[in-house]
C-alpha cells in the first residue's frame, strides 16, 4: 500500500473486519481529525507530505470500506494466504468492478418521470453545473441518492457532499473528477460540458479557500 504503512484498511481505521458501517464511517471521520492539517501534534511525528499522504490513504480506505460492493471483494482479497499488502494497490482492489460499472448498470436502469420541457432546455443551456446543479436534475428525474449509489458505487455520504458542492467532505481530486462523469453519466447529461464545468468550479472554489 505504502512505505508508511503496510497494514490492511481495517487497521488504518482502527475496526474490525465485521464491523458495521457506521462504525466505519465514525473510524474514518476519527482518522480524518487526526491526519488533518489542522492538528499541530501531527507534524512532530510526520512531515506535511507524510500527513498528505497518509490523509489520501484515509480517503481510499473508506472508499473501499464505506462501500458494500468493493469492501466484500476487499474482504475476499484478504482471504489470500499469498497476498502482499505492501503490493497490493487501490486500483487493484476497485479497477476490475469499476471496467464494468457504471455503463452496463445503467443498460438495466430507466427510472421513470414526467418530462419537462422548460426544464429539458434549461439542462441543456446550463453552463454552471456544480452539485447543486446535479442535485436538481437527479431530484427532476426520479432518482434517490441510494438509487444513485447502487448503480455508481459511490458512498452516499459522496453524493451528499458534492451535492452540496461541500469540497472538504470528498476525496482527492482525481477520485471526485471519477464520480463526476459516473453521476453525468447516469443523469444522461452532455458528459464533456458537465465534467468540465464542474471540475473549474471545484478546482476554483479550492483554491480560493486554501
Amino acid at each position: 500500500m505504502s512505505n508508511l504503512f503496510n497494514g490492511t484498511y481495517y487497521d488504518l481505521l482502527e475496526v474490525r473486519p465485521g464491523s458495521p458501517q457506521h462504525e466505519v464511517t465514525k473510524a474514518y471521520e476519527r482518522a480524518k481529525q487526526t491526519y488533518s492539517s489542522d492538528n499541530p501534534a501531527l507534524y512532530t511525528v510526520f512531515s506535511e507530505d507524510e500527513a498528505r499522504e497518509l490523509l489520501k490513504m484515509i480517503e481510499e480506505a473508506y472508499l473501499v470500506l464505506g462501500n458494500t460492493i468493493f469492501r466484500s471483494r476487499y474482504d475476499e482479497i484478504l482471504k489470500d494466504p499469498e497476498i502482499q499488502m505492501e503490493e497490493l494497490k487501490f486500483q487493484d482492489i476497485v479497477g476490475p468492478l469499476l471496467s464494468s460499472g457504471v455503463d452496463k448498470q445503467k443498460a438495466h436502469f430507466r427510472p421513470l418521470y414526467e418530462k419537462d420541457s422548460n426544464f429539458e432546455e434549461q439542462i441543456q443551456n446550463e453552463m454552471h453545473c456544480d452539485g447543486l446543479f446535479f442535485k436538481k436534475v437527479r431530484e427532476y428525474k426520479r432518482i434517490s441518492v441510494q438509487k444513485l449509489s447502487e448503480i455508481t458505487r459511490i458512498n452516499t455520504h459522496y453524493i451528499v457532499a458534492l451535492e452540496k458542492n461541500d469540497w472538504k467532505s470528498l476525496p482527492a481530486m482525481v477520485f471526485v473528477r471519477g464520480f463526476v462523469v459516473q453521476i453525468v453519466r447516469i443523469l444522461e447529461l452532455d458528459e464533456k460540458k458537465n465534467v468540465e464545468s464542474f471540475m473549474k468550479i471545484y478546482k476554483a472554489d479550492v483554491a480560493n479557500k486554501k
